[in-house]
């Protein structure tokens, strides 16, 4: 199991932290805070992970770093299995939104590679959006599901 491996990682993850710290590497900080909120969640310690994830949050978008839509995957995720679904699905869709920002601006050769492991985060969003709509009917869930489905579909044809 890769379990063992966790604490290990998470203790790395702390050392590269301090040394981008130490170094004035607003990126490094920004990547070994998310990286830090993966392990976290790995552990089901998903409050530590969320709280990781906001702080890397706040880095990534100062600096204006690519590396965003990684973050607010993490935080949407944690924010999840916490229950708080309205603040995962807000940042689902910033994630999202994100992710499509930069299939934007990368040439059509680079797109489909690039989207290649990004779809799962569509289907993150629409599992949750089903499961919610399973309790609260009235809601709408339902409908935001099937938008997210079709983002996700052209995605996937125009790409």
């Amino acid at each position: 199991s890769n379990l063992g491996q966790y604490p290990k990682a998470l203790d790395y993850f702390k050392q590269a932290l301090a040394i981008a710290k130490e170094i004035g590497d607003k990126r490094g900080i920004g990547n070994n805070l998310t990286n830090i909120g993966v392990v976290y969640e790995n552990f089901g310690e998903y409050q530590k992970a969320k709280e990781a994830f906001q702080e890397s949050m706040a880095i990534h978008i100062a600096i204006g770093s690519g590396e965003l839509w990684k973050t607010q995957r993490g935080l949407a995720s944690a924010e999840a299995k916490l229950n708080q679904f309205d603040a995962a699905i807000k940042h689902y869709e910033q994630t999202i939104d994100n992710i499509e920002k930069i299939c934007g601006q990368i040439t059509k050769e680079h797109k489909t590679s690039f989207m290649q492991d990004k779809l799962i985060i569509y289907d993150k969003l629409i599992a949750l959006l089903q499961s919610l709509h399973q309790k609260q009917p009235e809601k709408g869930y339902d409908r935001s599901a099937i938008e997210i489905f079709e983002r996700k579909q052209g995605r996937v044809f125009f790409e």
